[in-house]
């Protein structure tokens, strides 16, 4: 057989009967042995049955998985399979994961699992769960449930790090600010403050859960790509800092973090579409401030999500003061307080990484100067500015223009110097092609 057959083309010629039920799980097993990707080996899992296998055979293969697999995700799966086909055969191998597995996802897979039977029998499992939970909490100094976490963060980082965190016994969460690159500050005995800096976390475990009390969490500077609906459970957090990682999509659970009042994304890629939660946080937390300042409340939404993306305040400066030329964070309002000149100008500490497709909501806007930021891409809806007189966007990294480019009737200025830009789109008028350079 070729080992190269994916989990379903398998089951698809088993459907078939183009091959036995012998030969499909010679297959499986293969796939399961072989395959260094993680989902194809998921997948796997979830496609084999023991009527396929042969309950012993099955409960062999489960059972080697939940013990000696490297990936935590494989043994969870394992573990539900188990649970559901051999919930009593099951017992020794979870009496042994409970003593020796080191992942806390692993561990709180099966807290769920015992915690809903209602076998007699898994009753020393709970209270073996129980011990080795206590051990650890004894160790670290916090609750038993939020050891899992620190747990699940020993995949990521290295145990000689993990172990050297620095606690800090302390409600004073600026304790927890400006020191090494990994602490945490625990105040009777919960975890309050957490920092994870420039780690190398590729993802956030979803036992996060269990920090019932954190407040404070900075997870900057990783390689964190999406984020888990677990966060949204923090419902205490005070301040998050999601700055310098890899997102590529925002989740719709913000106006879940009823506590929250600071958030810092910037240095991320392309976050694509704002969730409304998203708006609804800036609403709350951002915009206040541009409203006191006399903006319109909808445009004041807009400059609080340029706040975020950018972790700087933006000041409001008269058109006519001398200080505007050299501002590099600031907007101006005409006289009903419409945006009428936003200026974002990057530096290393402070740079954009993408233009949302709100900035079509600032509708008087005249001058827009995103000038030295990271932007690949200029949204289509930039194309709503039809007061725009100047846009200067000099070294970005925009490669492509939209079409909608074209519709800025007003534009008498355009700088797009220094980008990795390929062509102007037909139509732009050759007064804004050819203007000079703007700072």
């Amino acid at each position: 057989m070729n080992p190269q057959f994916t989990p379903k083309a398998i089951q698809e010629k088993l459907i078939k009967n183009q091959i036995t039920k012998q030969e499909a799980s010679e297959l499986f097993v293969q796939v399961l042995e072989k395959s260094g990707d993680e989902k194809v080996r998921i997948e796997t899992l979830n496609l084999i049955d023991k009527t396929i296998l042969g309950s012993e055979k099955t409960f062999k293969l489960l059972e080697t998985l939940l013990i000696s697999d490297e990936n935590a995700e494989v043994r969870v799966r394992a573990i539900k399979k188990l649970v559901r086909d051999f919930p009593l055969k099951s017992i020794k191998p979870f009496e042994w994961t409970i003593q020796h597995d080191t992942s806390g996802t692993v561990l709180m897979t099966l807290r769920e699992v015992v915690d809903s039977s209602d076998l007699s029998e898994y009753e020393s499992l709970k209270e073996a769960l129980s011990n080795r939970l206590s051990k650890l909490s004894d160790e670290w100094g916090i609750v038993p449930l939020e050891t899992l976490f620190l747990l699940d963060l020993q995949e990521q980082i290295e145990w000689s790090v993990l172990k050297h965190f620095k606690v800090y016994q302390s409600n004073n969460l600026w304790d927890v600010l400006y020191n090494d690159e990994v602490d945490f500050c625990v105040s009777r005995d919960h975890i309050l403050g957490l920092r994870i800096h420039s780690a190398g976390i590729r993802y956030i475990p979803r036992s996060i859960c269990f920090l019932s009390k954190l407040r404070y969490l900075n997870l900057a500077q990783n390689l964190i790509e999406c984020l888990p609906s677990a966060l949204s459970s923090l419902t205490r957090l005070k301040f998050l800092d999601l700055s310098d990682n890899r997102l590529s999509s925002l989740p719709d659970f913000w106006d879940e973090l009823k506590s929250l009042r600071k958030l810092r994304l910037q240095f991320n890629l392309d976050v694509g579409e704002i969730p409304n939660s998203l708006f609804k946080l800036v609403q709350r937390n951002n915009s206040k401030r541009y409203i006191r300042d006399g903006v319109n409340p909808k445009e004041a939404s807009v400059l609080g999500l340029f706040e975020i993306f950018t972790r700087e305040e933006i000041i409001r400066i008269e058109e006519s003061d001398d200080f505007w030329m050299d501002c590099e964070f600031c907007y101006h309002v005409n006289s009903e307080g419409r945006v009428s000149g936003l200026r974002i100008i990057g530096d290393e500490l402070y740079q954009l990484s993408f233009i949302p497709e709100q900035i079509a909501d600032l509708e008087y806007l005249e001058e827009l100067n995103f000038a030295f930021n990271l932007i690949e891409q200029i949204p289509e809806s930039i194309g709503k500015l039809k007061r725009l007189r100047i846009l200067n966007l000099t070294n970005n990294k925009i490669s492509t223009l939209p079409k909608s480019l074209k519709d800025l009737t007003s534009l008498e200025k355009l700088n797009l110097d220094d980008n990795l830009k390929d062509k102007i789109p037909e139509g732009l008028s050759l007064k804004a092609r050819f203007s000079k350079p703007l700072r």
